[in-house]
């Protein structure tokens, strides 16, 4: 994404060599991820069953037929904004599809299996900070969880101050 002439300054940096102004938006600016899916949602948001996260383009044709004409539609668009696939990143025309920690297939949206083996298997938390980890891995999952606010409620209280200890022998 290329920075406007107002903005380079704001991005600039001393070197040895003297100072460096960046013309194209660099990984590390703390905004640059949003910019660029908000960018992403403005260059795919009008093509329908695309879905856009950051460098991940999930395209959900019915049939191959209607996969084909949106993979077109695609490619169409991302050339005419200058931006290019890395080839060998792309996967077309799978039935099944890992995505944001999901399988994606004809029967719906489930957790990938080994994602959820990682989360039985992580062991207790040890302070605040692990443990605030744990809750957020676990509410990744809420939808399949029934019951997780009710289950994850000693946890939580912790993480709000409501109480200091927790007993891991019960249950």
């Amino acid at each position: 994404m290329i920075v406007s002439k107002e903005s380079r300054p704001l991005l600039a940096l001393t070197t040895h060599k003297g100072l460096y102004a960046y013309t194209r938006l660099a990984f590390g600016i703390s905004v640059a991820p949003a910019l660029w899916q908000n960018a992403m949602e403005q260059v795919l948001m009008s093509i329908e069953r695309v879905q856009v996260y950051y460098d991940d383009i999930l395209i959900a044709g019915g049939t191959e037929e209607q996969h084909v004409k949106l993979l077109d539609q695609v490619m169409t668009r991302l050339e005419e904004y200058g931006l290019r696939l890395n080839e060998q990143k792309c996967k077309f025309f799978r039935e099944s599809v890992e995505y944001l920690g999901m399988v994606i297939d004809q029967n719906g949206i489930a957790p990938i299996p080994s994602k959820i083996k990682k989360v039985v298997s992580t062991p207790k938390p040890k302070d605040v900070t692990q443990l605030r980890s744990y809750v957020s891995m676990l509410s990744y999952y809420r939808r399949y969880l029934k019951k997780l606010a009710q289950e994850i409620a000693p946890l939580t209280n912790i993480l709000a101050g409501k109480k200091t200890q927790l007993d891991w022998s019960s249950g």
